[in-house]
């Protein structure tokens, strides 16, 4: 029978986890910066509306 283990060292794992917290971060930036940039594009829809609104009058 063959054995299927595949050893890893501990530093290994220090540095998976390290990466894994740091994408973590990015992640969480990137959802606020996704936010802010959907909150800008409202923004300047509803300006688009009322210089349309204005123009029609």
């Amino acid at each position: 029978m063959s054995n299927d283990t595949i050893t890893v060292s501990k530093s290994f794992f220090k540095g998976l986890d390290y990466k894994i917290q740091k994408l973590s971060i990015i992640s969480d930036k990137l959802d606020i910066l996704a936010y802010e940039a959907r909150q800008i594009c409202r923004a300047l829809e509803e300006a688009s509306k009322l210089e349309f609104l204005e123009k029609e009058d």
